[in-house]
């Protein structure tokens, strides 16, 4: 978890499971700017390992490997990097 996230200054997270594959829906708070939500669909396993990193216990690199650096910034932020 950042510490935005850490200060209740992050995005949101929103999430569901729909046909066994849990979406994760992230939003920008509205201080950062105007961004279109974006997610990530994540398997159970995967989902499993996203609330091992929000609980703060290490990097998301370490627990969502497979992910691709986009998903993983999406996560993080709500927003890939600009290339």
């Amino acid at each position: 978890m950042g510490v935005l996230d850490k200060l209740g200054l992050g995005p949101t997270r929103t999430c569901w499971n729909e046909d066994g594959r849990w979406t994760i829906l992230v939003r920008v708070p509205e201080w950062v700017g105007k961004y279109p939500p974006k997610s990530v669909t994540l398997t159970d396993d995967q989902f499993a390992r996203y609330n091992l990193w929000l609980t703060g216990d290490g990097l998301i690199q370490r627990w969502l490997p497979d992910l691709t650096d986009n998903e993983r910034e999406i996560i993080l932020n709500g927003d890939p990097p600009l290339p």
